[in-house]
């Protein structure tokens, strides 16, 4: 259950992290994140045990945006109907990234989702085991999304 979650919210995070860095500015979003945020909002299947609600935490750095509130009311409504979860989003601010994001790795802290690029020693990290490996699970709990990745994407998951 808590996979099919993960891999649900990571699209539709990636989505409203989107959303947001883009302002106000209505329909910038791509394609690809459009159809992300389609795919994941899918009522889970039958054999998926949704009967408990669990809350995941994601760190993303960045200042928190300024009607972050609304945003985030509105997915775990989303989310709470159609997966029985809501999503808390902490927010490393970009004042204090630098210390804060590797200690985030090193703490033990328990997280679900993290923002992750190769200025934040991605590279590192994974060689360091500090990401779960997706490679079995996207084509069972992302299937839609899977299909849309390139061949070269997917030898990367390798």
């Amino acid at each position: 259950m808590k996979k099919r979650i993960l891999a649900s919210l990571m699209a539709m995070a990636l989505t409203a992290t989107t959303i947001v860095g883009c302002g106000s500015s209505a329909g910038t979003t791509s394609t690809p994140s459009q159809g992300g945020a389609e795919t994941s909002t899918q009522t889970a299947s039958a054999g998926d045990d949704q009967s408990e609600e669990v809350e995941l935490v994601m760190y993303v750095v960045s200042d928190r945006p300024a009607g972050q509130d609304v945003v985030d009311e509105n997915l775990n409504k989303l989310l709470k109907e159609k997966l029985n979860c809501t999503l808390k989003i902490n927010w490393i601010g970009w004042a204090e990234y630098q210390n804060k994001y590797p200690m985030l790795y090193s703490s033990g802290e328990s997280f679900d989702l993290a923002y992750c690029a190769t200025w934040l020693n991605f590279a590192n990290l994974a060689r360091r085991g500090a990401f779960m490996d997706l490679t079995d699970l996207l084509p069972e709990y992302a299937p839609d999304n899977y299909a849309l990745q390139s061949d070269s994407a997917l030898a990367r998951l390798q």
